[in-house]
Formats: structure tokens, sequence, C-alpha cells
């Protein structure tokens, strides 16, 4: 079955940017895996120069949360303003789908408990 990707707004673009480091060569980040750019995880087989611009920077970061919204659309089951779609984004990007897939946030939400998700969110600060 194919899921349709809901576009990304640019309120979760901006936000990632503004709260993320934007490191433009390849790095160990806190949990020594390398990274790039806007958190982007390297994976086998990838090669990046030794710098890059934080134009490209930004465009691996899109592509980084198409793979995100995939899996917010997979695994969120109720309606979503697309405050809190970037809200969840962020979120997701941040601690990676399978967090996100475990997480409370994402119960609570699915059980239509609006209210009790950014205390859940909180748990991962």
């Amino acid at each position: 079955m194919a899921i349709t990707v809901r576009k990304i707004p640019q309120e979760a673009i901006n936000f990632i940017v503004n709260e993320e480091a934007c490191i433009l060569h390849p790095y160990r980040d806190s949990a020594g895996k390398m990274t790039i750019g806007i958190g982007h995880l390297i994976k086998k087989g990838e090669v990046f120069p030794d710098t890059i611009s934080r134009e490209f920077a930004e465009d691996i970061l899109r592509k980084d949360l198409l793979h995100t919204a995939v899996s917010i659309m997979r695994l969120v089951k109720v309606p979503l303003y697309d405050s809190q779609y970037a809200a969840l984004l962020s979120f997701a990007f941040n601690i990676g789908t399978g967090g996100f897939q475990a997480s409370t946030a994402r119960s609570r939400l699915n059980r239509g408990e609006y209210t009790g998700v950014p205390e859940a969110i909180q748990y991962w600060v």
C-alpha cells in the first residue's frame, strides 16, 4: 500500500535549522555516529566531501525529512494540524523513527490524547 506523503511545512524546516547545529564537515555526534550537515547520519556507502555548503546541508535535511514524513504518515492514525505535523517532524527527526514508533507521545496521539503529547515529548529532552 502506497503512503501519500504530506507536504513538509517550511516551519518544520526552519525550526530544525534553527535548533540543530549545522556542521559542514563529517563529525561524530554525541552517540559516536558519523554525521554531517543538520543531523544527517552518514549511512554505509555514503561519501561526502571534506566540506559541504549550507545549501547542500539543507537539501540533505529535506530528503531526511521525507523519510521521517513517511514514517509519521504510517504511524499516526489521527488528523493533525500543520503545526502539530511540523512539531512531530522535528521530534521524530531528532529521536529517530524507531524512537518515535516506540514513544509514549505517538501512543497518546493515536488514542486522541492530544493534550498529553507535549508532556510525553518532554520525556525525551
